[in-house]
């Protein structure tokens, strides 16, 4: 699986803003001193220790869990790279510039109002990940490869578009591209109700604007061919690789992954 590889500029993008927001934030981490849960403050080479007690402490404690995040997300970030490349990226974190403007349908703002998880799946769902209930095994799969890859998703949100309101089984958020994408799975396409049901949800996206493969992806299924965790992961890569390619360039002005 590692022949489909994660694009470089995708690397290089990331770990570039994660940088700049780790910049932006107070250097601020958690710890302890005897039995209380403090805060360690560093500023102009001092460290200064913060309890609980002090003013600014719920905007420290949340710009440490902030760091925590960026700094895990960051260390996974190197491993993946490891794993696909032999060559070291810190060479590279220049190589790549992000468009000023997203090339896509839907941007963060879009993102921000979806609503998450709007799937009536039972609670004692077999396909149950991630505080999800998901409906079938590909879809808990998707949600598995994107938590891997570390891509933000929401699960069966409600999208209105125009007069018509569909619910689609994925949105990921690219926040470093300031972009919004959808992922239907078209199961079921042997059956002939279940097609003309894809087709008017198809017909709803493409009405509003949605194009394939900019705003939306798709992945197909029956009852007797349902992609595996790799199939899955590796359209996941796809998607990340096409992303990509529609919102860096190179610093020759190329666009390329």
């Amino acid at each position: 699986m590692k022949d489909i590889k994660l694009p470089i500029s995708w690397f290089v993008t990331s770990i570039n803003d994660i940088n700049s927001k780790l910049a932006s934030l107070p250097d601020v981490r958690m710890g302890s001193h005897g039995k209380y849960h403090v805060l360690w403050l560093r500023q102009n080479n001092k460290r200064y220790e913060i309890r609980s007690k002090n003013k600014n402490w719920s905007y420290l404690l949340e710009c440490a869990n902030k760091r925590q995040y960026l700094m895990k997300r960051k260390k996974e970030l190197y491993h993946l790279w490891s794993e696909y490349y032999e060559y070291p990226l810190t060479g590279l974190l220049t190589s790549y510039r992000i468009m000023k403007k997203s090339l896509t349908l839907c941007n963060s703002a879009f993102w921000n109002n979806l609503t998450d998880n709007k799937c009536n799946a039972p609670n004692d769902n077999q396909y149950y990940y991630d505080g999800h209930n998901f409906r079938s095994r590909i879809e808990m799969n998707i949600a598995q490869a994107a938590k891997e890859l570390g891509i933000q998703y929401k699960y069966d949100c409600e999208l209105n578009l125009g007069n018509i309101k569909v619910y689609p089984d994925f949105a990921f958020h690219f926040d470093v591209f300031d972009c919004c994408v959808f992922l239907e799975i078209l199961g079921n396409q042997t059956d002939t109700s279940e097609i003309r049901r894809n087709g008017t949800k198809l017909d709803a996206y493409s009405k509003f604007g949605f194009l394939f493969g900019r705003d939306l992806f798709l992945i197909g299924a029956t009852n007797h061919f349902m992609p595996n965790h790799d199939s899955v992961h590796v359209a996941m890569i796809n998607i990340i690789n096409h992303i990509c390619s529609l919102h860096t360039f190179n610093r020759d002005g190329i666009y390329t992954t």
